[in-house]
């Protein structure tokens, strides 16, 4: 089984690479994670496959 973590700087970016992950077969692994550091912004989204 393969694993990877997307992490962008925008919930935006990050619906992009999940859908386009999601087209070649990988599935969601959890939940989206959040976080802040000052005016920084984060979002990650961990994925399987197979």
């Amino acid at each position: 089984m393969k694993y990877t973590t997307l992490r962008c700087d925008s919930h935006y970016e990050l619906d992009k690479e999940v859908n386009e992950k999601l087209k070649q077969g990988w599935k969601l692994q959890g939940g989206v994670s959040i976080t802040s550091h000052g005016m920084s912004i984060y979002c990650s989204q961990a994925m399987v496959k197979g």
